[in-house]
């Protein structure tokens, strides 16, 4: 099992807005976590992991079971710091700024897409319903910033 990449003391996190376009509609995908809540995929950097995209597509197939081929990726620049995100005293996470960095995926092949075992299901909501299924601030923050990206590109 890799270690978590805890150079600086800061946790780097990876978070991609996966989206699929269908019938004028974008649609959403929403992991649910053991916990019951849902999230943005995506995860933490391990000390393996060559760089942020590795970390990315790492996730992407552990969590998905996605393959490079199913989906395209880009880049948003998009990068936030958060603050005790990590509750648990016992956890080598807890009192350590997190580093979210953000990416947009569009799914090429919406049939590759299978919960991995770090995973209860995925799901795929409209814009709205998707926002309002996210428990966390920090996460509906990244849903909010990727949807502005998604736009700014459409234009």
């Amino acid at each position: 099992m890799s270690q978590l990449d805890l150079r600086d003391n800061i946790i780097k996190n990876v978070r991609a807005l996966v989206y699929r376009a269908e019938g004028g509609k974008k649609f959403f995908l929403l992991t649910k976590e053991p916990g019951g809540f849902f999230t943005v995929p995506g995860g933490c950097k391990d000390m393996d992991d060559e760089n942020l995209m590795a970390t990315l597509k790492r996730e992407m197939k552990e969590e998905l079971g996605l393959e490079d081929h199913d989906y395209e990726i880009m880049e948003t620049g998009i990068k936030k710091i958060y603050k005790n995100l990590y509750s648990n005293p016992a956890s080598d996470r807890f009192n350590k700024d997190t580093e979210i960095s953000l990416f947009v995926i569009k799914i090429n092949n919406n049939e590759s897409i299978k919960a991995g075992c770090e995973i209860d299901k995925a799901e795929w909501f409209e814009g709205e319903a998707a926002y309002n299924m996210l428990n966390s601030h920090h996460m509906k923050e990244m849903f909010q910033f990727g949807i502005k990206e998604l736009k700014n590109k459409e234009v």
